[in-house]
């Protein structure tokens, strides 16, 4: 949404052996313990952290959020990042027309992109671009291209100043560990979701209880993440 808050996906910098991105869905309702009828995991930050932390039963050490309103500042400060696309993605009302293939996205396309819901699995497709992108552009951020070159790392801590903020107690080096944690081909998982529904409270996804118990296990003691559980890194 506009404004500072966006939290649709959840980096993992593990300490041990594996490093990755997960998401999860919006408006989602985890049925791993008893939950309200009525309630589910929304965005805001607040609310959330405690949700996840008791349905998945992993502790979250650090938080950083991006706002939208200073992401594409954030995006054009590194010089824009790369993203390969399998399929065209044109949608008027975010202001995108990107053709299939790799190509580097400025801040504007950026925006439009991570924003976008005009893919045949909408909110889905949009998750997992968010989450894509994101990678991208910590990698990108923590290139030498960037941080050796003044003309770089000087208007992004600028604009990553305007845009970032950061849970109580978190500094810059966290993120930079983050950055380093996430180079390489890092791994990329979404909850599993069940079915989709809807509650007093609207329309919720549910997760898939078997599946998100075996990938929340399999991120608390540090072990891969099993295959049948992993997607594809290509939007």
């Amino acid at each position: 949404q506009e404004g500072p808050h966006w939290s649709d996906g959840l980096p993992l910098n593990q300490e041990g052996l594996h490093s990755g991105v997960m998401s999860r869905a919006e408006d989602c309702q985890g049925p791993i313990r008893e939950l309200h009828p009525d309630e589910r995991i929304y965005t805001f930050w607040k609310y959330w952290r405690n949700a996840f932390e008791r349905d998945a039963g992993l502790r979250i050490d650090h938080y950083a959020e991006v706002g939208f309103g200073g992401f594409a500042g954030l995006v054009d400060a590194v010089g824009g990042v790369e993203m390969c696309l399998s399929d065209p993605i044109t949608d008027p009302l975010a202001g995108i027309d990107l053709p299939a293939g790799c190509q580097q996205l400025d801040g504007q396309q950026a925006l439009g992109f991570v924003r976008s819901r005009a893919t045949p699995r909408a909110d889905l497709d949009r998750m997992v671009h968010q989450r894509l992108f994101m990678a991208a552009l910590i990698h990108r951020a923590a290139s030498p291209a960037v941080l050796l070159n003044p003309l770089r790392w000087y208007p992004l801590a600028s604009a990553a100043g305007a845009t970032l903020s950061v849970g109580d107690g978190d500094h810059v080096w966290d993120l930079a560990r983050l950055a380093w944690a996430l180079q390489g081909d890092p791994t990329t998982v979404t909850v599993p979701i069940g079915e989709f529904t809807e509650n007093g409270s609207g329309s919720i996804v549910v997760w898939d209880s078997d599946a998100a118990q075996r990938l929340f296990d399999a991120l608390a003691s540090d072990s891969p993440v099993p295959g049948d559980l992993l997607e594809s890194g290509t939007p």
